[in-house]
């Protein structure tokens, strides 16, 4: 808790807002439609309703695309809760990566086209290689993916943890099948 104390801790969790705000922004321009109209805080609640796919399968599209966020029910879903209508999408671990605003309004217009293109594979291959050209671009925050003194290029995980001061930043390789991938997310939601 002594970090949290440290004038990094808070500027750090101030930029995680400012990121939520404009990854917020951009889709709201871009016709989606989101809960409560924005966010105060590191969380993002995205009703697909209005882009006529269904949450898991635009989940499912964002993985292939190389963005990782989670597939989430929204108020008076009429979805069942294992295909629900909504994504949900947090800053923490981008944020630690050291992305600001520009690139959260980046990864609000893949997330668009991944969206219009949920069944192209390769609109979505192209997407992804967009994706981990700007993952091997910027660097950690608080930490490090080195291996052997080599940084890895990483997918964007835009996973939220609900808690007051921790967060795990996921931190996956390239190259991964989209099952691999899901299987370490599974794997890091287990140690929230």
């Amino acid at each position: 808790l002594r970090h949290a104390a440290t004038p990094d801790f808070k500027s750090h969790a101030a930029q995680i807002a400012r990121n939520a705000k404009a990854l917020a922004h951009e889709p709201l321009a871009r016709g989606f439609s989101l809960l409560s109209g924005g966010t105060d805080n590191h969380l993002i609640l995205v009703d697909l309703t209005s882009k006529k796919v269904i949450g898991k399968k635009g989940a499912k599209a964002l993985d292939r695309a190389g963005i990782v966020c989670n597939y989430n029910t929204v108020p008076y879903d009429p979805r069942k809760p294992f295909s629900p209508s909504g994504l949900r999408l947090g800053t923490p671990a981008v944020t630690s990566r050291g992305m600001g605003e520009s690139e959260m309004r980046q990864i609000a217009k893949w997330m668009d086209l991944a969206m219009q293109h949920a069944d192209d594979e390769a609109a979505l291959g192209r997407i992804a290689g967009e994706v981990a050209e700007i993952g091997g671009r910027v660097q950690l925050h608080h930490a490090h993916a080195a291996l052997g003194g080599t940084l890895w290029p990483v997918d964007l995980v835009l996973s939220s943890v609900v808690g007051t001061l921790a967060y795990v930043a996921v931190l996956i390789p390239t190259g991964l099948t989209a099952g691999e991938r899901r299987g370490l997310v599974r794997v890091a939601g287990r140690l929230r």
